[in-house]
């Protein structure tokens, strides 16, 4: 028997599309979020817009305590973009999502 050599709970890209196709607008950006940033759950739910800056997300990681700064792609950034625009939609701004 072969073992497989990806850690528990992370999702091969086929798995992760067909979660995509069947997502809300919502939870579709936060799921290209976290994929794109690999955030655990704890620490993408704490994202605040004060987090948000031109050149780089900035957030203290949970599990170490320590900041870490993401830079920006395109992809995050779209993503990003409509993840505000979603909590602005549903007048829940302070988070993030």
């Amino acid at each position: 028997m072969e073992r497989s050599h990806r850690k528990s709970g992370s999702l091969e890209d086929a798995e992760l599309e067909a979660l995509r196709r069947v997502a809300n607008v919502r939870i579709k950006a936060i799921i290209d979020i976290a994929y794109l940033t690999a955030l655990r759950k704890g620490d993408l739910l704490n994202l605040r817009l004060s987090d948000l800056y031109d050149d780089w997300i900035q957030c203290r990681v949970g599990k170490t305590g320590q900041e870490v700064r993401i830079g920006w792609s395109d992809a995050l950034r779209e993503a990003v973009s409509r993840a505000r625009k979603l909590a602005r939609r549903g007048g829940f701004e302070p988070p993030t999502f």
